[in-house]
């Protein structure tokens, strides 16, 4: 004799009734809360932290380092340009009479 849909249903039901509330380990929230909380502030700063006072004096040695760099390399172009006798914008200015303003 084969069981009817109903007897299944029934069947399928009955074996719910020895089923028990899941529940989590001690201090489950709290360690999860905690979790979420540090990936949260990891991915604000990123895989660069400039929050690490180390990595913030670096940084700004590197960019002065970069800085004192670059203006040297202006002024030794500055005294080769007028070494060289090329002409400078004043002396252009000069030849072309364009230093007086004229007002019409």
């Amino acid at each position: 004799m084969e069981p009817t849909l109903h007897n299944k249903i029934d069947s399928a039901l009955n074996s719910l009734d020895d089923l028990q509330k899941a529940s989590a380990p001690n201090f489950f929230y709290t360690r999860l809360q905690a979790r979420m909380e540090r990936e949260q502030n990891v991915a604000v700063f990123g895989w660069f932290n400039f929050a690490k006072p180390a990595l913030l004096i670096v940084t700004l040695s590197l960019f002065l380092m970069m800085n004192t760099f670059m203006i040297t390399k202006l002024i030794q172009q500055k005294s080769v340009a007028s070494i060289s006798g090329k002409p400078s914008l004043q002396s252009f200015a000069s030849e072309y009479d364009l230093n007086n303003s004229v007002n019409y």
